[in-house]
């Protein structure tokens, strides 16, 4: 039956809602960051001026350290918004979109304030950000980025200084060599969560087998009675009552048979009954077995003639049935209850199983309708 299998996780898609979620936190602390600038360079600009620490005029001191920086951030934000506009079908891009926004946001502060170094270790901070997403080829890039990143900054620092900065080179080698081991560290941090999620995913794999091994039973291969009553009880309270009916199939003499030919005579019957309730049933309709020797058939979607046609075919099917302990014909005994307005599981169930009981009455290998 459709829909009415246990619940299972959709790995991938849990990962994207994961990947979402950062990607919308990422980008904000891009939106943040780029506020934080503004607002400390506007400080930055009276605390200079009320100490006369200001060596070129008001304009220019503004146009290059706040108003070119603020257009270049604001034109970078809309080019991200473009892009998971653009790709917000393609998962896979949108996580590159809040990263290398922070690279070049990283580029055009420590383009800015090229006289103090330091900035140059701030191209660190998105190769870390990568491990997030536990994307190899990420952090590649956005490593590549901040090279670049620490060269342009150079290249800024030797066509707009006003004086030559005999440790520029030495510093940007120090910044390169602090850059790759962000990269590697960030590469050996990717490789643990791997392991760690394979180690995750392969347990609750297993976990998921486990539970798949305690709703079907072990004997038969269909559902046991715990799966099979949430299957019933789900079909009902989610309104999937076309035509429901519920069938009680229960092998008569069977305690005839075990204590006659032995346990594993008996195991044999059940398998063969079970054999043929799936084939006839086929993915439609859904089998249980209650224990013993007793059971159940979730039916939906036909009319009662169809779902009396079916239970007949299996009563004829099994009753050809031919085995080497015995040339005694088994039969079997059928209850069928159709869903009645407000019925819950629990009474559909009693209804059936009466009417199961009815056929044994009636002479046993007996189809019974509750009416």
């Amino acid at each position: 039956m459709m829909g009415m299998e246990p619940d299972t996780i959709d790995k991938e898609e849990a990962f994207q809602d994961t990947y979402r979620k950062w990607r919308v936190l990422i980008f904000k602390a891009d939106i943040v960051s780029v506020l934080a600038v503004f607002i400390i360079e506007i400080t930055m600009f009276f605390f200079l001026r009320s100490h006369d620490l200001i060596f070129q005029t008001v304009s220019v001191y503004l146009a290059r350290f706040l108003i070119l920086p603020t257009i270049i951030n604001i034109t970078l934000l809309t080019i991200a918004i473009i892009c998971n506009e653009r790709y917000k079908d393609r998962p896979y891009l949108l996580n590159y979109v809040p990263i290398v926004l922070m690279s070049c946001l990283c580029i055009v502060v420590s383009c800015t304030h090229y006289v103090f170094t330091v900035t140059m270790a701030v191209y660190i901070i998105p190769v870390f950000v990568t491990v997030i997403f536990s994307n190899r080829k990420m952090t590649r890039l956005i490593t590549f980025i901040g090279v670049g990143g620490i060269v342009i900054t150079v290249l800024v620092d030797v066509l707009l200084s006003q004086s030559e900065d005999v440790y520029l080179i030495p510093e940007a080698i120090v910044a390169l060599c602090i850059l790759l081991t962000a990269h590697k560290f960030s590469q050996i941090l990717i490789g643990y969560h791997k392991e760690k999620n394979d180690a995750l995913a392969k347990g609750y794999q297993e976990q998921l087998r486990m539970k798949e091994l305690l709703n079907y039973d072990q004997k038969t291969g269909i559902y046991g009675a715990t799966a099979f009553n949430n299957c019933l009880i789900g079909a009902i309270d989610k309104g999937w009552t076309d035509n429901l009916a519920l069938a009680f199939v229960d092998i008569d003499d069977f305690k005839y048979v075990n204590d006659s030919y032995g346990h594993a005579a008996g195991d044999e019957v059940l398998v063969r009954l079970a054999a043929i309730i799936k084939e006839i049933c086929g993915d439609r309709q859904l089998p249980g077995r209650f224990g013993g020797d007793e059971f159940a058939i979730l039916l939906t979607g036909e009319s009662l003639e169809v779902y009396c046609s079916l239970l007949t075919e299996i009563q004829k099917a099994f009753r050809q049935q031919i085995y080497d302990f015995s040339e005694q014909r088994i039969t079997v005994s059928i209850g069928l209850a159709r869903l009645q307005e407000g019925w819950d599981a629990e009474m559909i169930l009693q209804k059936a199983d009466e009417a199961m009981y009815q056929s044994k009455k009636n002479g046993k290998n007996q189809l019974t309708v509750f009416q």
